[in-house]
């Protein structure tokens, strides 16, 4: 019997679930999806665009040609919620200047503080609708935001934020993020229940190769902040937790750790996580900090970055 004759027809949530499935196992085969039907396009680009990683200009270029519309085929805005900017390539930062306005459902926006969007003019900022859902913001590498990210006042919605992550705050330049970004707005983060200040390797950009002084920089900065960070608990009371994270294995920076960590140990909502990793991992850390030459690339720092964000995500779900 030729079984070509026969036809099954599965219920639609046994096709969303197989559609489902199949977009997890395999992203970039799943726009031959788009080919079947308008209707499995239909239930296939909220799962394809749900989260948009990019990491390249040629990825930068694409998607800002698609949030305008020049691709019928792919129109994501309206279905990205996750958008992590962690391209090193600054020509591409007013590319994306239309991003507060186009992805009107985002809700965690990551970006690479030398490629902020917020700190290129455009129309957009004399309207109400930049960000109308965003709650969660990841700046890393603050040391890389310029002064105009400060002067301009950037659209965040700081009245709708509910989770901040600060990563690799680690030179004199990133005490802007405390004493001006956060300061200047403290009274506005009404919704603020987590800060998550991640102390790790910054970006390769940074020019920095004593890695070392940039992490016990980025802890005395906090300790030396002590009593902005006792205003902030006051003064911001949905604040329920502020995590100080950091993975580095050596004896010095313990010390200044231990210290903040003392001071601090009377507030119950200050949290400190100090990540263990591997022996082998410890030995790579220990010799890129005392290197004369950075040791990590761009992409193995987006790919930790990557890592990063999904943690503080996972964290996040579970608080």
């Amino acid at each position: 019997m030729n079984s070509s004759h026969y036809h099954v027809t599965l219920p639609d949530d046994i096709i969303r679930l197989i559609i489902d499935v199949f977009i997890q196992e395999s992203t970039s085969d799943a726009f031959c999806l788009f080919l079947i039907s308008s209707s499995v396009k239909e239930w296939a680009e909220p799962h394809l665009y749900s989260k948009i990683v990019l990491r390249t200009r040629k990825q930068v270029l694409s998607f800002s040609s698609a949030l305008r519309g020049d691709f019928a085929f792919c129109q994501p805005a309206r279905h990205v919620k996750f958008l992590w900017l962690l391209c090193t390539d600054v020509s591409v930062t007013h590319v994306l200047h239309d991003v507060p306005v186009k992805c009107q459902n985002l809700i965690h926006f990551a970006f690479d503080a030398k490629r902020a969007p917020f700190v290129v003019p455009y129309t957009a900022r004399e309207t109400d609708d930049q960000f109308p859902r965003l709650s969660r913001l990841s700046i890393c590498s603050p040391m890389l935001l310029d002064d105009q990210f400060y002067t301009t006042d950037p659209p965040v919605p700081f009245e709708h934020l509910t989770h901040l992550h600060l990563f690799a705050p680690c030179d004199p330049n990133s005490e802007k993020i405390y004493d001006v970004f956060l300061a200047n707005h403290i009274d506005r983060l009404v919704s603020l229940t987590h800060l998550l200040i991640e102390v790790t390797i910054p970006s390769p950009e940074s020019g920095y190769v004593n890695l070392s002084f940039l992490a016990e920089y980025a802890v005395f900065a906090i300790l030396m902040r002590e009593e902005f960070f006792r205003d902030l608990l006051v003064r911001v009371p949905t604040l329920r937790k502020l995590v100080i994270k950091t993975n580095y294995p050596y004896q010095r920076f313990y010390l200044l750790w231990d210290q903040l960590k003392s001071r601090l140990k009377d507030e119950p909502r200050v949290i400190f996580d100090l990540q263990n990793i591997s022996s082998a991992d410890a030995d790579r850390l220990e010799n890129s900090l005392s290197s004369s030459q950075p040791t990590i690339s761009i992409p193995t720092w987006q790919k930790l970055l990557c890592v990063a964000l999904d943690e503080s995500i996972q964290h996040w779900s579970k608080s």
